[in-house]
């Protein structure tokens, strides 16, 4: 065999799909598994025959080749901003992707309103649970973006988003425990103070390979 090639145990792939899909049905959580590791279409659909609702993605390139691929509930989990990315987005949602888009500023929303999709375009607000990366903190401004957001045309609002990326950084089982369980709290915290407002706050959507075993069982996250 040729090298560099790449080698799968079928065994624990399908072991590893499986064990995600229980753990979602077992907490009544919808599971949109992120393909970034293996980018390979085969391998998401396992995972959607497996209870998967649809698939996360990195970048636009990726969601292109699932899309072509067959999977049509895609999203892109990093916020989009410039005019030739948002061209490639309303592209798929005129194939008949159903993609969703993350927001986190009031450029990036402005843009995704202005591509007047058919329909409008779901979107989620990306909230920072500590990673420090992106996103906007719990609290009154975040509150303010989504009711500003809400007030936009050609948009959707289907809820709130994080990702407890620093939890790679742990140095213990009980601190991943830890940073998984204040993910979920934190982030069903910030959705109902949104209902209390009036605000349909539909998706509450966490997840990291660590911290996914605590925050997925926090009651309230989707």
């Amino acid at each position: 065999m040729e090298t560099p090639y790449v080698l799968i145990d079928m065994g624990i792939l399908h072991n590893n799909i499986n064990a995600m899909a229980a753990f979602a049905a077992s907490n009544g959580i919808k599971l949109r598994p992120h393909i970034k590791a293996h980018k390979l279409p085969e391998i998401a659909w396992m995972q959607i025959k497996a209870g998967a609702r649809g698939i996360t993605v990195a970048k636009l390139s990726e969601a292109e080749v699932m899309f072509a691929a067959g999977i049509k509930d895609i999203l892109v989990a990093y916020p989009l901003i410039g005019e030739s990315k948002l061209e490639r987005a309303a592209e798929l949602l005129r194939r008949g992707c159903k993609l969703s888009l993350l927001v986190d500023s009031q450029l990036g929303a402005q843009q995704i309103s202005d591509l007047a999709a058919p329909g409008g375009t779901g979107v989620l607000v990306k909230v920072d649970s500590g990673l420090g990366r992106c996103g906007l903190a719990p609290g009154p401004g975040l509150e303010e973006f989504v009711h500003w957001l809400c007030r936009l045309p050609h948009l959707n609002f289907r809820g709130l988003l994080t990702h407890a990326g620093h939890a790679y950084g742990c140095s213990s089982a009980a601190e991943v425990a830890q940073v998984g369980t204040k993910e979920g709290e934190l982030m069903v915290e910030a959705a109902e103070s949104l209902r209390r407002q009036g605000v349909n706050v539909a998706e509450v959507s966490i997840g990291s390979t660590p911290t996914v075993g605590w925050g997925g069982r926090v009651p309230g996250v989707t």
